[in-house]
């Protein structure tokens, strides 16, 4: 994680802080949402991240998902 950009790991952090079990970084990480999120949520942003492959599939995921 040190290689990495510190954009990331403050996502990747406050992720982790926010799942069950993510209280230890909550003195380092502040959590996504003010009540965390549960395994549900984290596994539908799981499937939607990993069901892209390209910018066309960001492009419909917003439309879907937003407009």
């Amino acid at each position: 994680m040190y290689s990495e950009p510190p954009e990331f790991n403050e996502l990747i952090g406050r992720l982790l802080a926010s799942l069950p079990g993510g209280e230890d970084l909550q003195g380092a990480f502040e959590p996504l949402t003010p009540y965390g999120m549960g395994w549900r949520e984290a596994t539908l942003i799981a499937d939607l991240l990993n069901s892209i492959e390209d910018i066309r599939d960001v492009k419909r995921a917003i439309r879907y998902l937003f407009k």
